[in-house]
């Protein structure tokens, strides 16, 4: 797997929520959660219940996008990022999910719900910073 770049592994690292957007029968649906960065397996990592509708959606069509934006923005700078991914309950296959979200957030463990694990397959990071319109993209090739 080809890594990402630096400045969008920075980026993503130093946020907490992201909006994550499901999909059932033609209908969107879409909410933020705090999350977790995983750079080395590029796996945005989340807490939620099995009683909400996005987990209820994720179940029925795991395939996600969503997007990325600053904790704290300033005006008339566009930075973010959007993704597309699929996501799966945490299971055996992602056993460092759970220590590096509750590294993240500690006060979690006492929350109930799953650990779940996007795989992202691309990443687009808006970044005015590096210039006007500048956009960083990565796949995941196979």
């Amino acid at each position: 797997m080809e890594p990402i770049n630096e400045s969008l592994a920075a980026f993503i690292a130093e946020q907490t929520v992201l909006t994550i957007a499901t999909t059932v029968n033609d209908e969107p649906h879409c909410t933020p959660v705090y999350f977790a960065f995983d750079p080395n397996n590029n796996w945005l990592i989340f807490k939620s219940s099995s009683d909400t509708k996005h987990v209820e959606e994720m179940s029925v069509n795991p395939f996600v996008a969503g997007s990325i934006l600053p904790d704290h923005s300033t005006v008339g700078t566009t930075i973010g990022v959007q993704f597309k991914g699929k996501v799966h309950v945490c299971n055996e296959t992602h056993a460092a999910a759970k220590d590096i979200f509750y590294k993240k957030y500690p006060f979690a463990i006492a929350i109930t719900g799953n650990i779940w694990v996007i795989q992202v397959t691309f990443f687009k990071f808006t970044n005015n910073k590096l210039g006007f319109g500048k956009k960083i993209v990565w796949s995941r090739t196979k």
